[in-house]
């Protein structure tokens, strides 16, 4: 007659720490700041108000950098 036993340690495994979520610092500054520009350009006329248009989009462009990355940059990327 064959008995088989079963060796394997059969613990619990101790609950897993949930991980807090890292803030992207550079991103919100870049995010509040664009969107702060366009406010400014919205209530001024003129050319301080193109300046602050330009300005905004500047920073929305980099707001794009910091949450992609760099993955954005297409062929130059050195995985290719």
């Amino acid at each position: 007659m064959l008995m088989l036993v079963d060796t394997r340690d059969h613990r619990p495994e101790p609950p897993r720490r949930r991980r807090t979520p890292d803030i992207d610092w550079r991103l919100w500054m870049w995010t509040v700041e664009s969107l702060g520009l366009f406010v400014l350009a919205s209530s001024l006329g003129g050319a301080v108000a193109a300046v602050c248009v330009v300005m905004g989009l500047i920073t929305m462009v980099k707001a794009f950098d910091a949450l992609t990355g760099g993955y954005g940059r297409g062929l130059r990327e050195w995985r290719q």
